[in-house]
């Protein structure tokens, strides 16, 4: 026979485990997950990339996410690398960016004028 006290503690323990699972996630928990893309001339390379836990097909996706984690998930705002001097030389790349961050919607396009700027520009995150 259940008496009413263990009834009420089963209740009280079920109460607390909903509460539990159906807590809103942190930012941080948010998902990241990531569709990455660039076209340079006839040439279209694509991966994926999830931060928390690290992941996709990305080549370094410890380093990207690092980058984007810094930047707030805003890709004009990469830290891309620092001292890095670039030629004129005219040869266009397209990198495109879509998905979530943090669970938030985002959409990235950009031209650059070159390989080389978009490296400087855009760090790990496109290099791959």
């Amino acid at each position: 026979m259940t008496t009413p006290r263990a009834l009420f503690t089963a209740t009280v323990a079920a109460v607390a485990a909903a509460t539990v699972l159906s807590a809103p996630a942190t930012a941080a928990d948010k998902d990241t997950t990531l569709e990455l893309m660039l076209v340079h001339g006839d040439q279209v390379r694509r991966t994926t990339l999830t931060c928390q836990p690290h992941g996709g097909t990305h080549p370094d996706a410890v380093a990207a996410c690092a980058d984007l984690q810094q930047a707030q998930g805003n890709f004009a705002k990469l830290p891309g690398v620092k001292d890095k001097t670039c030629t004129m030389e005219y040869n266009p790349v397209d990198a495109k960016a879509m998905g979530t961050w943090r669970g938030v919607p985002v959409e990235f396009n950009r031209h650059f004028g070159n390989p080389c700027t978009l490296n400087a520009e855009t760090g790990p995150v496109f290099r791959f």
